[in-house]
């Protein structure tokens, strides 16, 4: 019953991600209003590119309001396989502090969705390899 909820809700999120643009893996300070979605640059014709050992996806959100982070507010966010395989999450993320993921060889995104209260975020995603 697990397997069966996983893949349905790996297929319906990958299905999503299609509904509005990726920006690109390393990003720096996007201002994020509601919902944004990161994915790594696909180079490979086959999908993953073999040879990358584990790595550390690391994202960072902050308010993009002049009165600097509010306590006890973030963001939701889920990291997830390109290739709908894999959906990690949903993790909270308090302003001003930083998620640190490891993922696989495999190609990588996340979505950053903001929370209710009409704040606006900036985000920022990048990818280290285990051993930084």
């Amino acid at each position: 019953m697990k397997k069966l909820l996983l893949i349905t809700l790996a297929l319906l999120f990958t299905g999503t991600m299609q509904l509005f643009s990726a920006n690109p893996i390393p990003s720096y300070d996007v201002k994020v209003t509601n919902k944004a979605n990161f994915q790594e640059k696909n180079n490979n014709l086959f999908g993953s590119q073999p040879g990358k050992e584990r790595r550390q996806m690391n994202i960072e959100t902050s308010t993009a309001s002049s009165t600097g982070n509010e306590a006890g507010k973030g963001t939701t966010v889920y990291v997830y396989q390109l290739d709908g395989g894999k959906v990690l999450g949903p993790f909270f993320v308090a302003y001003g502090d930083q998620l640190t993921v490891e993922i696989n060889d495999f190609e990588w995104g996340a979505v950053i969705e903001l929370d209710k209260t009409g704040t606006k975020a900036i985000a920022s995603v990048w990818i280290t390899p285990e051993n930084y």
